[in-house]
């Protein structure tokens, strides 16, 4: 009988250069010690998919020890692995993005999901912020080239309005929820996973603006080619883990959703506000690249980044491993 995964959500007590882990409970077999170590660090929600291969021990049956890291953010997961702490991340486009004019010794493996819901604004109600526009001359917080701060951007657009129009505050992710529940910044913009449990921290005293639709997001993820080089079978390992558990998902909806909820200890409401939003499946296709690319004009006008060249993003694409482990989740034209 299979044993549960529990991953400790540690959202608002870590720091955003050390990431909490826990180590998956599987049954231990006799040869447990032959198992390949490996660690995945993942910033917002936890895909489903991890969390249902680590439950039903298709990591295991790979001959993998998972390891999965929780760091708030996507900015934070790809940094501990660029920085040799995780052997794989997990996090949307616009972290991924921004290293991508500086550095190319990481490699895009597939997307584990799609959604476009991942963030929201949570504002401080009781100063009579009901909408984007009362954001006008406020102090606005989010972490700097993350998705939370293109959405921001995206929001404001929308409204008429612009980061001239705000006071932007940027400070690391675990900074955010204290600084608006003390009242330092009037509004975060953040995951909406993180919104909920700022909410309910605010009780009455907090409002949140959504805009489903206006911001596609992809759970990529990557890993360094240093690694790739050291254990060449191990990335088709760990896909035809995430493929088990995308089968299994299809096969069996109510009992992944189970999974999930028991998994992070998630109420009905808390995964109806964010996990049963998302598409989850494993993929390389055409809007990724056009994502990418997207907020890499983004990052270029916002002057995050000094090259005002758009780089090839297939060139950050190993799509052979997936090609392997699911052919038909492999739609690159270009």
């Amino acid at each position: 009988m299979l044993t549960k995964i529990t991953v400790l959500l540690l959202w608002t007590t870590l720091l955003i250069a050390g990431c909490n882990s826990k180590q998956e409970s599987t049954p231990q077999p006799a040869n447990r010690a032959a198992l390949q170590k490996v660690t995945i660090s993942y910033g917002g929600p936890l895909p489903s998919l991890l969390a249902i291969a680590a439950d039903q021990d298709f990591f295991t049956r790979e001959g993998l020890d998972v390891t999965i890291k929780d760091c708030i953010l996507g900015k934070s997961a790809l940094e501990e692995m660029l920085a040799g702490k995780s052997d794989y991340a997990v996090h949307a486009e616009t972290p991924l993005v921004v290293k991508s004019f500086a550095r190319n010794d990481f490699l895009i493996i597939a997307s584990l999901g799609t959604t476009d819901n991942l963030n929201s604004i949570v504002t401080r109600g009781d100063r009579g912020i009901k909408s984007v526009v009362d954001l006008k001359g406020r102090r606005v917080a989010t972490a700097q080239g993350t998705l939370p701060h293109y959405f921001l951007d995206l929001l404001l657009a929308k409204n008429g309005l612009n980061e001239k129009d705000i006071v932007p505050l940027f400070m690391g992710p675990d900074k955010l929820e204290s600084a608006l529940l003390d009242g330092r910044v009037d509004a975060i913009s953040t995951t909406t996973n993180n919104s909920r449990k700022a909410l309910i921290k605010l009780g009455n005293k907090g409002g949140l603006i959504e805009e489903s639709g206006l911001c596609l997001a992809n759970s990529i993820f990557t890993t360094s080619k240093k690694n790739i080089s050291a254990n060449p079978d191990q990335v088709g390992k760990i896909l035809r883990a995430l493929r088990a558990a995308e089968r299994f998902l299809q096969q069996n909806p109510g009992k992944s959703r189970e999974i999930v909820m028991t998994s992070l200890n998630l109420s009905q409401m808390d995964y109806n506000t964010v996990w049963a939003k998302y598409t989850d499946r494993l993929a390389l296709d055409e809007v990724l690249l056009l994502m990418l690319e997207e907020q890499a004009a983004w990052v270029m006008q916002k002057g995050t980044v000094a090259q005002q060249q758009i780089p090839n993003y297939l060139d950050f694409i190993d799509a052979g491993h997936l090609q392997k482990a699911a052919p038909e989740a492999v739609r690159l034209k270009r």
